[in-house]
């Protein structure tokens, strides 16, 4: 919200809802989905989007990933459980409050494109000429910071290798859509290989 006062945006323990609590949801295809939203007590901009829906010895897991005005929510997943009769056991993982005080109505200001060439001299820095990249990805999402800033932002991803091999890497950037900084980045490729040696 741009001349006002920005509130943080908060993670709520998705079991901290009251279970049937009014919501202005728009009908949803699946009646699941709306009874599951309305028990985690969603806002009318927020929704789920199932991710998987398994069955093990009677009880059904849903993991869903939470929206915002159709944005995902970047790290931020919903487990529900059920039993049989539909009647919900456990809530487990984190939803967000507070979103619609801090991420304006509109599209970004960023085109993904440039999202990316500022995610690529960022990973990559003076080796960005030298590098050889496939495999990119930037899709729009919410974004919150360790203070519960929410802001649009690209969360960009590329595969990097030099022309003749042996430097890989896949960078992560995730760049504000509005005005192009860097929020955070890190190299997922380094990160999956920790802790992968012999007692590690």
């Amino acid at each position: 919200m741009r001349g006002g006062t920005r509130r943080a945006a908060h993670r709520q323990p998705a079991g901290a809802a009251p279970a049937g609590r009014p919501s202005r949801l728009r009908p949803a295809p699946d009646p699941v989905h709306t009874r599951h939203e309305r028990a985690l007590g969603l806002d009318a901009d927020s929704r789920l989007v199932l991710l998987d829906r398994k069955s093990t010895m009677g009880v059904r897991n849903h993991r869903y990933q939470q929206t915002f005005r159709g944005i995902p929510v970047f790290g931020e997943q919903i487990v529900v459980s059920e039993d049989a009769s539909g009647h919900v056991r456990t809530l487990f993982g984190q939803k967000l409050d507070g979103l619609a005080a801090q991420i304006p109505a509109g599209k970004p200001r960023l085109a993904a494109t440039r999202a990316l060439s500022i995610a690529k001299s960022a990973g990559l820095g003076n080796r960005v000429g030298f590098m050889r990249t496939r495999d990119e990805t930037a899709p729009l999402m919410i974004y919150v910071d360790d203070a519960g800033r929410a802001r649009k932002a690209y969360v960009v991803s590329y595969f990097a290798d030099s022309a003749r091999g042996g430097s890989p890497m896949r960078p992560t950037v995730i760049v504000d859509a509005d005005n192009g900084r860097v929020l955070k980045q890190w190299n997922a490729l380094e990160t999956a290989l920790i802790g992968t040696g012999p007692g590690g």
